[in-house]
């Protein structure tokens, strides 16, 4: 649970559990590794556990080697390392043993902030050095959390509501401030009923769609937003379900990068050892409403028959109807 704090920068939850950690770490300059989905609060935490002491703060999508020289001397240093995920695929392998040298030294404590867990190319100096990893679980709203969050925000809803809220925005704080600002947009003047929820729940998930569409899947190559697109016709998916979806062979590597672009993707073993693949609930209504708009009908429907006749080939007659 969270712990409100109000200020300049309006109103702000603090993640507990997430900030003890951090204090944790600080005091005993070990490297803090901080990953989860994008608007689930890393580098605002960062931001305020640090409030007016100086770091360096650098962007891993576009590091320079020349970022990373960072002089010795007698007092420490703070440098924060931000979307680390752009480092996890290409010809990175420099500014990767860069940053490795950096977390060995004990006059600088690292920050590491992307939108997946500990990378491979980290797991060595992981256990070597000891990292404190704080997981999105730990940043996410509870429903305490969003009942404190909407009565700073004086939204006027009733218990049920405020429940559907936490279950919709899946406690990811910037949808909780997309349901702030929308709120203040629609100016309601009284309790919420039911109906006018509905509206107001649609428009907040209209507002997330289009920030992940626009902010964060153009930065990803055509063939990944294609893949991910087509796959979202699936409440989850097996490496072989994926191929016969989409027709393509490399739908395991596709898979696996996906993995490590952001904290979009579950996965589970089912009972029959197979592993399903679920993306996010927020990432696949977006996929699902691009799908719709970048193909074309035909294209949609041989999609879903796809999805349809490997359910059947495997004896889901009921997933295959509704596929068809």
């Amino acid at each position: 649970m969270g712990e409100i704090t109000t200020g300049n920068k309006g109103c702000y939850i603090k993640p507990k559990k997430a900030w003890r950690l951090l204090r944790t770490a600080d005091d005993e300059n070990v490297t803090s590794y901080i990953y989860g989905v994008s608007g689930s609060g890393k580098t605002t935490l960062i931001s305020r556990y640090l409030g007016t002491r100086k770091y360096t703060l650098i962007d891993a999508g576009c590091i320079r080697p020349d970022e990373l020289l960072i002089d010795s001397g007698n007092s420490r240093k703070i440098v924060v390392i931000d979307n680390l995920h752009e480092l996890s695929w290409g010809d990175v392998d420099t500014v990767r043993g860069q940053i490795i040298d950096l977390i060995k030294r004990d006059d600088i404590w690292v920050i590491l902030i992307g939108r997946c867990p500990v990378p491979p190319w980290l797991s060595a100096i992981r256990f070597q050095e000891g990292f404190y990893v704080i997981d999105s679980k730990l940043l996410m709203f509870s429903l305490d959390d969003i009942k404190k969050y909407a009565e700073y925000a004086e939204f006027d809803m009733t218990e049920a509501q405020l429940q559907r809220m936490l279950y919709e925005t899946t406690g990811l704080p910037l949808a909780a401030e997309m349901c702030n600002s929308k709120y203040r947009e629609m100016a309601y003047t009284c309790q919420m009923t039911d109906e006018m929820y509905d509206d107001f729940s649609r428009r907040v998930v209209e507002d997330m769609c289009n920030y992940l569409e626009y902010h964060v899947y153009d930065n990803w190559d055509v063939e990944m937003q294609e893949f991910l697109m087509e796959i979202s016709v699936v409440d989850e998916f097996t490496i072989r379900q994926a191929e016969m979806i989409t027709g393509r062979s490399d739908s395991e590597l596709l898979t696996e990068r996906a993995k490590w672009l952001g904290n979009f993707m579950t996965s589970r073993v089912d009972t029959e050892g197979n592993t399903q693949y679920q993306l996010q609930y927020h990432m696949r209504v977006s996929m699902k409403r691009r799908l719709s708009r970048k193909y074309e009908k035909e294209q949609i429907r041989s999609l879903y028959e796809n999805a349809g006749l490997f359910y059947r080939l495997n004896g889901d007659i009921k997933k295959a109807l509704e596929m068809y």
